[in-house]
């Protein structure tokens, strides 16, 4: 399952959002269009796409770093778009250095914030039409605790770009709330994305959840046991799908790709295999959005006899802080941070979790995330100049030469 994780994140963060109604015509899937960009628009796009192999490959590294320190099994899976929604509505009230570090992250340097607002709404609205059999739908929401305000003019932007919905709600009940509105934003498949009280003044959050049936759906009656090998060398028995049909496929010297079409072929799953001998982490290295295009645009038709093994990933939630820290995003953590477009009290990140399900199976696919992020009050940049030192716990001390820094005493007091 682990040469697949990649495969279904990047697939994930290449989706964005639309809600399908069209009744007794859902069954019947409409003719394919693509969306037409402007120039401006396709150069976002493709930073778009760039950021969804950055964000994965650092998370990647990160994550396993910090389950390895931890004892646990690193889970990868995540959603670039989702969580590339919920930093570009923190970014609407972002200014300063604050705003060009999430802005950089993004890939959407150079870009404004109305450029940034208008190509995610564009998504938004554009994706709706493009396949009538394919539920692809996202939320947005600004929850404000207690008695905690945020700025009209921030919460006018996210209303008008993300159709984010306001709500208030006693802190001591928000957990019960915000679970109830992930729950249901995403068809119960995360329904606990909170797991205590939140902490700060006020919570951004996304919620994206796509259902699309293949194309060609696999035999239930040609699905069989198969063994299935680790990274690590380990096996197990799983489930395995067989179809043999045609597909967009490509290779290189490194690995495959399969594009597994949903519906009228506007969505698809595409599958990364390494040639066997050669790691996934290798494949990774080489991977970012151009060599990702020129791998798509060699892709042709061919014959292709697929296995894939039927997974369930649920209940996997990830803390990106660390991630994000990685990618550039610095100020926004700390007391400096400035989020001045966002309320008029001090405002810093306390945290940002991603939550993931998703189902793949012989009918097709379901899937669902949630990020969120938790704003939390800061003492800003020190109004009158005094810092507050206080030794009154274990330090730290240097005896040092001024011209040459020689440290002729160190110590370290834990006791007096």
């Amino acid at each position: 399952m682990k040469k697949l994780m990649f495969a279904c994140a990047a697939t994930l963060g290449l989706l964005v959002a639309c809600q399908n109604d069209d009744g007794e015509n859902s069954h019947i899937p409409k003719t394919y269009q693509p969306i037409e960009l402007t120039e401006v628009q396709t150069r976002m796009a493709s930073e778009s796409t760039d950021f969804a192999f950055r964000f994965f490959k650092v998370a990647d590294e990160v994550l396993t770093q910090l389950a390895e320190k931890n004892g646990e099994e690193p889970k990868i899976f995540l959603s670039p778009v989702s969580a590339s929604y919920a930093l570009s509505m923190a970014a609407n009230g972002a200014d300063g250095t604050t705003l060009r570090e999430l802005t950089d992250a993004l890939g959407f340097s150079g870009f404004s914030i109305d450029e940034i607002n208008a190509y995610n709404q564009k998504l938004v609205k554009e994706l709706v039409q493009q396949d009538n059999t394919t539920i692809l739908s996202m939320a947005n929401s600004l929850w404000m605790f207690d008695d905690f305000q945020v700025l009209d003019s921030y919460s006018e932007a996210l209303n008008t770009n993300y159709d984010a919905e306001v709500r208030r709600v006693e802190q001591l009940k928000a957990k019960d709330a915000i679970n109830a509105w992930c729950s249901n934003k995403t068809n119960g498949c995360i329904p606990e994305f909170l797991k205590n009280m939140p902490d700060g003044e006020t919570m951004l959050l996304n919620a994206l959840y796509f259902k699309g049936l293949w194309t060609d759906k696999f035999n239930k009656e040609a699905t069989q046991t198969e063994k299935f090998t680790g990274e690590d060398g380990s096996y197990t028995y799983l489930d395995m799908m067989n179809r043999q049909s045609h597909y967009l496929y490509a290779e290189n010297d490194l690995y495959a790709v399969v594009r597994l079409p949903y519906g009228n072929g506007a969505f698809g799953l595409h599958v990364l295999l390494p040639h066997e001998g050669i790691e996934l982490s290798r494949c990774m290295e080489v991977l970012d959005g151009a060599s990702w295009k020129a791998m798509q645009e060699s892709m042709t038709s061919e014959e292709v006899h697929v296995k894939l093994p039927k997974f369930t990933i649920e209940d996997c939630q990830n803390g990106l802080k660390e991630v994000l820290q990685a990618m550039g995003v610095q100020e926004a953590f700390l007391n400096t941070a400035d989020f001045s477009k966002m309320a008029e009290k001090d405002l810093k990140i306390g945290f940002v979790d991603q939550s993931i399900y998703f189902k793949l199976d012989e009918e097709g696919t379901e899937a669902a995330a949630v990020t969120g992020i938790g704003m939390t009050s800061s003492p800003g940049p020190n109004p009158d100049g005094v810092y507050e030192f206080y030794v009154n716990r274990p330090f730290l001390f240097l005896l040092t030469e001024k011209s040459t820094g020689s440290v002729l005493f160190m110590g370290k007091v834990t006791k007096l």
